[in-house]
């Protein structure tokens, strides 16, 4: 009867040895068809110097730790990471008050940063950073902060 307890356990082994055979040999081809062209021209190459090529390639071919499995957008930088958000300056809220149209046109405009109430205006006047471009038909282009105001007089009803 211990023959055949040492016959089934061989048999048992060599069953675990040709079953680990078998999936790792499907993995390796299913890793090749599911490669870019380029990837399997590649890692034919680096498979003729060794048998373990094929996942080398694959695991640099691809981030295999991300969902995506593509790199990330932007690269790590700790130094980015470690200083401090730049701090964002609130857009102001501009208003055109009062607009007097011709060959000098003023306008009254409301809002300017850092200034407090109305303030009179020409083409080219520059008011807390903000500077005035325009102003003709009826409206006033204002730039400044990365923005262009485009203000129109408001009407009270």
């Amino acid at each position: 009867m211990t023959a055949y307890l040492r016959l089934a356990a061989w048999c048992v082994v060599a069953g675990g040895v040709l079953a680990v055979v078998l999936a790792a040999r499907p993995f390796e081809l299913g890793v090749l068809a599911s490669a870019a062209p380029s990837a399997r021209r590649q890692s034919k190459r680096v498979e003729s110097a060794s048998p373990r090529g094929t996942l080398v390639v694959e695991v640099t071919a691809r981030d295999l730790f991300r969902a995506t499995r593509r790199s990330a957008l932007a690269a790590y930088d700790p130094q980015r990471a470690a200083a401090p958000p730049a701090a964002t300056v609130a857009r102001p809220n501009l208003s055109l008050i009062g607009l007097i149209d011709g060959e000098d046109a003023t306008a009254v405009v409301e809002g300017f940063p850092g200034i407090e109430g109305s303030r009179v205006v020409r083409a080219g006047d520059v008011v807390g950073g903000l500077t005035v471009r325009r102003i003709a038909a009826g409206e006033v282009r204002i730039a400044g902060m990365d923005t262009v105001w485009v203000l129109r007089v408001r009407t009270l009803w």
